[in-house]
């Protein structure tokens, strides 16, 4: 789909699905790793990695397919007649022609990248996939070769655990668990920078696994070159490897994301919306289903589907202002409610106190980025579950109770200007 492929990694469970505080609807998921050309070596570093391993005894099996993502979900409105009319533009045309040019490119390539796909180092800012692609090729890895030994750590647990072993005096058995993988994923690098032991212990360990023929697949948030604390032996073994930054979702690759998160939740959207979304939001991974659930949220009060105009209204907003506040969310529900805001961070248990801060809850969970512990510790310190249980609640009364219906839908669009 102009030039976008998907890579079938292990089914990812999308951490977003947090935020939806709708038990009853199905968690979005991203069943692929959807990549365009903006992203042009990842299907590459990904086939060499899983080809890599048993090369000799199981080639066909180690071969991983990249193909079309799926088009036109259930749950949003086709756009074949769009495409498919006379009309269609000549520079449609030639995107079409070019995915397979494009996949024919990444099989010459692909020879020459399985000899040096270890160490993978997966860099770029958060919200690119860097985390996707490492876990999703880890459960991939674990699918294939259940037998295998693999390990899967963030580098703040493998500085913790390798300060353990050695208060334990269990340093020699840790790190033969580490160097009997077969696959060794670690994520964040950089919080290996300030710790000099642990990166003179990585680098003995990427030792051993060349060894022993190994895979390592490794993030970072920065390139190796913008990490200067790195020792030079660990910078020198990780540019040996092969190193793929990655950039942002372009256009054509965020409509694919969309429609698969939309699809995941069963999300009503016309494809009108979802063009315009992919077109007006260059934004990352998590940002654009942050998007599309405050949307979906939309369209649950008012009780329709996502349209283009939704759409455009939340572009202009999101291009031109700010997103408000959990103090905002919660001095804006006190004054509807005609309570104090105080009120909304008291243990008190009246009726009306849990209703409003119910519902200054669940805004502060579909409006900001805060988690649920944030959320939680502005209301008067409450635990995460006493959040979610509080949006789960406001939930049924949306759908339940025409005053709670009318209050959230009039906060909503008094909090986002329309």
């Amino acid at each position: 789909m102009n030039g976008v492929v998907s890579i079938p990694l292990s089914p990812v469970v999308w951490e977003g699905e947090k935020k939806a505080a709708v038990p009853r609807r199905q968690a979005a998921v991203l069943r692929e790793f959807v990549v365009g050309p903006e992203n042009l070596l990842v299907p590459i570093a990904i086939e060499a990695a899983l080809r890599g391993r048993d090369a000799r005894s199981q080639p066909a099996e180690a071969n991983i397919e990249v193909q079309p993502p799926a088009v036109q979900p259930p749950a949003v409105e086709s756009r074949a007649a769009k495409r498919a009319t006379a009309s269609r533009s000549s520079d449609t045309a030639a995107r079409d022609t070019g995915d397979g040019d494009m996949l024919a490119g990444l099989e010459r390539f692909l020879p020459a990248a399985s000899a040096s796909a270890s160490p993978l180092v997966l860099t770029g800012p958060p919200g690119t996939g860097k985390s996707h692609l490492a876990y999703g090729l880890y459960n991939e890895w674990h699918r294939r070769w259940p037998d295998d030994p693999v390990r899967y750590v963030p580098a703040i647990d493998f500085v913790r655990e390798l300060n353990d072993a050695g208060e334990t005096r269990t340093s020699q058995a840790w790190r033969a668990g580490y160097r009997s993988c077969r696959l060794f994923v670690l994520e964040d690098l950089g919080h290996l920078t300030a710790n000099q032991a642990a990166q003179v212990e990585l680098i003995h360990a990427l030792d051993a696994f060349v060894d022993n023929q190994s895979q390592v697949v490794i993030t970072s948030r920065l390139t190796i070159d913008e990490l200067p604390a790195l020792l030079p032996a660990l910078r020198s073994r990780l540019q040996a490897g092969l190193l793929v930054s990655l950039n942002l979702p372009g256009s054509d690759t965020r409509r694919a994301l969309l429609e698969q998160l939309a699809t995941s939740r069963s999300t009503p959207i016309t494809a009108d919306a979802l063009d315009a979304l992919a077109e007006g939001l260059a934004f990352t991974v998590p940002e654009l289903f942050g998007a599309l659930l405050f949307l979906e949220t939309s369209a649950l009060l008012e009780g329709g589907r996502i349209e283009l105009e939704q759409a455009q209204q939340l572009i202009a907003q999101r291009s031109g202002g700010r997103a408000p506040s959990i103090r905002g969310i919660a001095a804006q529900t006190a004054k509807h409610f005609a309570l104090k805001l105080p009120d909304l961070k008291s243990a008190s248990r009246r009726r009306a106190v849990v209703i409003a801060r119910g519902v200054a809850m669940y805004l502060s969970r579909q409006l900001t980025d805060k988690s649920l512990q944030q959320i939680g510790h502005y209301f008067g310190g409450r635990d995460h579950t006493t959040v979610a249980h509080g949006c789960r609640k406001t939930e049924d009364l949306i759908e339940n109770d025409p005053s709670t219906r009318q209050a959230v839908l009039h906060l909503h669009r008094t909090l986002v200007g329309h």
